[in-house]
C-alpha cells in the first residue's frame, strides 16, 4: 500500500494558475473534480487535464492512477468508489433541499454498505455479560425508531 498525502486537505492557492500548481495541489484539484463529476471515468481524461495544467498526457495519466490508488485506499474498488461518491452526492442534495430525514436515511444506508464492505465495524446485536456467580447474563438492547435504547424485558 502506498503512502499518500491527504489530497482532500490540500487547497491550491487562489493566486496560482493551474500550470503553476505543485503535483499535490494538482492532484487535490483533480480529486475534487473527480468527486464532483457525474462520470469521472469519461469526464476526467488526461487529454482535458493536460490542457488545463499544460503538461504531457502521460504525466496526467500517471496522476490519475495515483489518485485512483489514493481513493481506493480510502474506500476500496472502483465500483465502491462510485457508490461512495453517489451516496455523498445524494446526501448533499437532500440536505440542500432541506430533506433532513431522507438525508439521514441515506447516511444510514451508506453506513450499512460500508459495514458490509468491511470498511466500518459492525455493532453487536448481543453481548455476553458475566453475572455475580460467574455465569453469563444475556441481554439485548433494541434501538427504537426515535434513536433511544429500549429494553426487551
Amino acid at each position: 500500500m502506498t503512502e499518500h498525502p491527504d489530497y482532500e486537505g490540500v487547497e491550491p492557492p487562489p493566486e496560482k494558475r493551474p500550470p503553476e500548481y505543485t503535483c499535490y495541489e494538482k492532484r487535490a484539484e483533480i480529486v475534487r473534480l473527480w468527486k464532483e463529476s457525474n462520470d469521472p471515468y469519461s469526464e476526467i481524461s488526461p487529454t482535458r487535464l493536460s490542457e488545463r495544467y499544460d503538461q504531457a498526457k502521460s504525466t496526467l495519466h500517471d496522476d490519475i492512477e495515483i489518485i485512483k490508488d489514493y481513493l481506493r485506499e480510502q474506500i476500496g474498488r472502483d465500483d465502491e468508489l462510485r457508490n461512495d461518491i453517489g451516496f455523498d452526492r445524494s446526501i448533499k442534495k437532500l440536505e440542500e433541499q432541506g430533506e433532513w430525514y431522507k438525508a439521514a436515511k441515506v447516511r444510514g444506508m451508506k453506513w450499512e454498505w460500508l459495514q458490509e464492505a468491511g470498511e466500518k465495524p459492525k455493532i453487536a446485536d448481543k453481548q455476553e455479560i458475566t453475572g455475580e456467580d460467574g455465569g453469563p447474563i444475556e441481554t439485548e438492547v433494541v434501538i427504537g425508531g426515535d434513536g433511544t435504547p429500549k429494553s426487551n424485558d
